[in-house]
């Protein structure tokens, strides 16, 4: 992918900026990464996770807050989820292809067992909400709870960023 905004049919035909805004300063994308590739890794499954990475970097550049997060949450039992039909970056993993075209920490993946663990053990009036869905969705797990540490509440998200390390 040599030049990505005059090869790309959303930019051309649609007048799509997602270019401009993945080559922007401050971007957490790699377009050095990007150019690697044969073919634009955006064309099939990591399309919708791209717009997402740009609304957040455009969040972070254009509201008060300085930074914006982007996460999958995903099912633990559940790794075809990730799997593309065709290869980006000529991986087939979804949350490793777009890692590779991106920057540290511009994606993370949260196990939804943890994340309905941790919410559920912020308050005793979730205690039923949480038994009900982790038996529900996740009963056949044998994982335990994730770490709660000094009475601070934090959950693995899968790639060593925690919820609530801001």
């Amino acid at each position: 992918v040599s030049s990505p905004q005059a090869n790309c049919w959303l930019a051309k035909e649609e007048g799509r900026r997602y270019w401009d805004l993945v080559s922007a300063p401050g971007s957490s994308f790699r377009t050095e990464a990007i150019r690697l590739g044969e073919a634009c890794p955006f064309r099939y499954g990591l399309y919708q996770m791209m717009r997402n990475r740009v609304l957040a970097d455009e969040l972070a550049r254009h509201t008060a807050p300085a930074w914006a997060d982007f996460a999958v949450c995903r099912h633990p039992a559940n790794d075809t989820v990730v799997l593309l039909d065709q290869p980006a970056s000529a991986l087939r993993n979804a949350v490793r292809a777009f890692r590779f075209i991106s920057t540290d920490g511009a994606l993370h993946d949260w196990n939804a067992k943890r994340l309905v663990e941790v919410i559920g053990s912020t308050d005793e009036k979730l205690k039923d909400w949480k038994a009900w869905v982790v038996e529900r969705y996740f009963g056949h797990l044998s994982e335990k709870l994730p770490n709660v540490n000094n009475g601070s509440v934090r959950a693995g998200n899968g790639d060593g960023q925690f919820i609530g390390d801001r």
